[in-house]
Formats: structure tokens, sequence, C-alpha cells
């Protein structure tokens, strides 16, 4: 008795979101689709100095995602539930082909972020199958790296956490023929990324009230971005390395989206693709020198960082203004 949920290697692995639904994604079309459309705008804490955290992400909504099918199980209603009850009901969603996105206190479980943490340290895992004995999991491992693994069925109900920051999120995959790569979508939303529109309003996105209120968005999380590197060892900030991951993947996400473009209507965009090669090239040494920086604790690699995310905002922008004319 069991079942696994097929799922691929995510594109996009920067945060747990990411990484659990460009997993489910398993046809190439769809994905492809999904992520010329989406990727394009990043967020971030305005007030990282006062929340002590940048804040960096993408600005995208999988509840929106037209090949997935949805829903949230509130935690309010899952914890006064048994383990007994609950395996049985997550039984029932992977039975119906939905995986689970929930949570786990990693800080008793191997090979994970938290591994050995003094207290407990709630973390997304994906559950996407079991067996007789074991459950199957997608999940950060203790370098940072995501993987897919498993453990007993008995550590992962111990472990399980539910509660009301903690409910079980499912989704699968489903059929959808009319959703295409929309250039005027993307259009307007590099127009909107270039002029670092508020989308939260714009979209009347609601903040969670754990959350940040002062976000920035588009070009000029650059901005913010290079101040919390030049800031770190003044304010006494926790150093976060995903910041500069995720624009490698965004820049990523560019070079397949400008890639399609130029398929799609016949035009020679080469030349644009060269820039954006040549940015990755540049937040590839700014991502080394925070790995010297971690070294040798060499406050020179900050500043570096600083100017080398000022010096692609003024980049990006030129590129992405001239590149609108073409389309």
């Amino acid at each position: 008795m069991g079942k696994i949920i097929p799922l691929v290697y995510p594109i996009l692995r920067g945060l747990p979101d990411h990484a659990i639904y460009t997993a489910g994604l398993v046809s190439e079309i769809y994905r492809n689709n999904w992520i010329s459309n989406q990727y394009i705008h990043m967020t971030c804490n305005k007030n990282f100095k006062e929340r002590k955290c940048l804040g960096f992400d993408f600005f995208v909504d999988y509840q929106k995602c037209p090949y997935y099918l949805m829903g949230q199980i509130p935690g309010s209603i899952l914890q006064g539930i048994e383990k007994s009850s609950l395996w049985i009901l997550l039984q029932d969603c992977l039975d119906n082909n939905y995986f689970v996105q929930l949570f786990l206190d990693e800080s008793k479980l191997d090979n994970r972020q938290f591994t050995g943490a003094q207290r407990m340290k709630v973390h997304n895992n994906c559950l996407y199958g079991y067996d007789n004995e074991k459950v199957y999991l997608g999940y950060f491992n203790k370098h940072g790296k995501y993987e897919y693994g498993s453990i007993f069925k008995e550590s992962f109900l111990k472990y399980l956490v539910v509660n009301d920051s903690a409910p079980f999120i499912i989704a699968k995959q489903i059929e959808n023929n009319t959703y295409k790569i929309n250039l005027r979508y993307i259009r307007d939303s590099l127009e909107d990324y270039c002029a670092s529109v508020d989308l939260a309003v714009k979209n009347d996105y609601p903040i969670k009230d754990t959350a940040s209120p002062y976000k920035a968005f588009g070009i000029e999380v650059y901005k913010y971005a290079a101040w919390y590197y030049k800031s770190l060892t003044k304010e006494e900030l926790p150093l976060d390395i995903r910041p500069l991951f995720m624009l490698e993947e965004r820049f990523s996400c560019m070079l397949q989206r400008v890639s399609n473009i130029s398929k799609l209507l016949h035009i020679n965009l080469s030349y644009f693709l060269k820039q954006y090669e040549e940015l990755l090239r540049k937040q590839q040494i700014s991502k080394n020198l925070l790995l010297k920086y971690f070294c040798t604790q060499d406050e020179k690699c900050l500043y570096t960082i600083s100017d080398n995310l000022l010096e692609m905002a003024d980049k990006e922008y030129s590129v992405l203004k001239s590149m609108l004319k073409e389309f």
C-alpha cells in the first residue's frame, strides 16, 4: 500500500514555496508558460533594520496558478485532531493526487536546516508520498540544498506541527491548455517593474499581519538590498545569502523569458540575452564575494556587493527600457 506523487527537481529553490510549487509542475510546457509570465517582480522590506530581515522574495501568488487546484485546511481546525486521524486525512490527500505543504519541527530530524537546534524550529516540508513504513518529503538539507528523502511515519507524526501558523496546503496539477505565454502581461509587468510600482496596492493584495507593510518593489529593491549588505556589520543584522541566490534565479528566468519572446515574435533579441548573461555573471561574482566574507569577515566584500547591486540596477533598467521598444 502506498502512493507517490510525481515531482520534478525544482527550478526555483530560494524559498520553500517556490521549490514546492515549481516541483509540482511536471509538464515542461506548463512550467515554461508559468515561469515566462511570472518571476518578474521582486519585493523586500524597506524597514529591514527594524525587522532584522531584508525579506527579499519574488512577488508571485501560487493560488492563481492556472495549472494547480489548491486548497488550505486551517491549522486552527487541525490542531484539535489526533495524529492518527491527521494521518488518515493526509493519506486521502495523497491518494487523490494532492501533495501537501506542511510543517515539521526540524530540530529533531536529521540532515535539515535546523537539525540540532536547542529549541523547536518549524519549517515547511512537502509531503508527496508514503508506503507501509515511510513518508516521502521534499525539504532543505543541512547545507540549504533542496532534496527529496524519506523518514519513518512514526517520526513524521511525532514532529508534525499544526497550529494557526501551520496549516495543510494541498495542491495537484490539473490540465489547462488555454493558458499561454502572455506577451501583453509580460510587457505590463516589466513596465511596472521598471517603475517600482507598489503591486500590493495595485492588485489589492493583502499583506499578512505578521509581514512588514513597508515593501519595495521592482528596480527599487536593488537599492534596499545594497543598503542591507552595506549595513550588515554596523546594524548587527543576520547575514542572509538568499537575496543573491534568488537574484540568480530571477536572471535565469529572464533569460528564459527573453528567449521565448524572441521565438514567439520571430525577432532577434540576442543583444538583450547577452546583457542578461552579463548581469548573471555580475551576480555570481557578488555571491562568491559573500562566500569570501563568510571565511574572512573582510567588510570590503560587502561594500563591493553593495556597489555591484547598484550597478546591476542601473544596467537592468537601461536594458529593459530598450527591450520594451522591441515588442
